[in-house]
């Protein structure tokens, strides 16, 4: 008999199925191993959030060597990204991934070695699975459960979060 009190979603036993039911695809066929892989979560543009300063923070780690970025678009979607959006981000970037609906938050989370997230409870999945979770706060205006929780790292601009990830 399972009891679960909240949400089902973190409980331990649904995490241990989750990955089952919803294997992990590759993340690209660009990807090369052996880059320390950062999964960036897209959060809904609407939730006071600073779209451009978001966008520079992909097109950032995006230029750093070694490291594979994924930036997992919002699952409802509400935090698109294009190379539109992207200018910088052109096919031959093979270190950063666009990845929408096919791929599966926990999934992505199982594959990365850093999981960015400001505005999502995900980072609940990343905390569990025991990634480390930074949380650029400059890039909300909203207050979140995980600001100086001491569970995640929070960063206050750009180059602090490039730092953490470097």
């Amino acid at each position: 008999t399972i009891r679960v009190m909240g949400s089902s979603r973190f409980c331990k036993e649904w995490r241990e199925i989750l990955p089952i039911i919803c294997p992990a695809p590759p993340l690209s066929p660009t990807v090369e191993s052996g880059r320390f892989s950062v999964v960036l979560f897209v959060p809904d543009w609407a939730y006071f959030v600073n779209h451009d300063a978001t966008v520079s923070l992909i097109q950032a780690i995006a230029k750093l060597p070694n490291i594979q970025l994924t930036a997992k678009q919002n699952t409802r979607g509400t935090g698109a990204l294009t190379l539109e959006i992207l200018p910088s981000a052109t096919e031959r970037d093979t270190n950063l991934a666009i990845v929408g609906d096919d791929y599966h938050s926990v999934s992505l989370i199982e594959q990365a070695d850093c999981v960015i997230n400001f505005a999502s409870s995900i980072a609940i999945d990343a905390i569990a699975s025991g990634k480390v979770v930074i949380n650029p706060r400059y890039l909300t205006a909203n207050s979140t459960i995980f600001d100086n929780s001491g569970a995640v790292v929070d960063t206050f601009d750009e180059s602090e979060t490039i730092k953490h990830i470097e």
